[in-house]
């Protein structure tokens, strides 16, 4: 993901994210958190929406967000599987961190999910809204900050 080695977990500010990518809209804030929607971002060959969050402190990025849903239009083509996806990035992150500390495959209550825990950072990969007959639902990957020495993992 070309420009998100400049984002560090507990150093970067909301302000630092504005200034340093594409950002076409003020970020939303709220009394628990800032949310910056960044431009989208490839992951692979699989284009996703992107949003980074403060904590409490309202200033340090604790969490990175990016979603991938049927019909996103920035898209070239509609994605015709988000169990397709998740697999793709599930793959990808297998590549760069190893195997998921925990995986959760439960498609009656149409969720999908893959956990990495390290010391100081949490990975999750998420599907919902997917059944075994339905292959299509958002997939997710979220990046949390466990501790303030969670610099570099993106």
């Amino acid at each position: 993901m070309k420009g998100w080695d400049r984002i560090v977990f507990e150093k970067t500010t909301w302000s630092d994210v504005v200034a340093q990518h594409d950002v076409k809209k003020p970020p939303e804030r709220k009394p628990e958190q800032i949310t910056v929607d960044m431009p989208v971002v490839h992951v692979g060959n699989i284009i996703m929406w992107a949003s980074a969050s403060t904590g409490p402190d309202l200033k340090y990025i604790e969490r990175v967000v990016l979603v991938d849903f049927p019909g996103n239009p920035e898209r070239s083509a509609p994605s015709a599987s988000g169990i397709a996806d998740f697999a793709a990035l599930e793959a990808l992150l297998i590549e760069k961190y190893g195997h998921p500390s925990s995986e959760d495959s439960n498609f009656e209550r149409g969720a999908n999910s893959a956990r990495w825990t390290f010391p100081s950072i949490t990975i999750e990969l998420e599907i919902t809204h997917a059944t075994e007959t339905v292959s299509s639902g958002d997939v997710i990957i979220t990046y949390r900050a466990v501790n303030k020495n969670a610099l570099g993992a993106l």
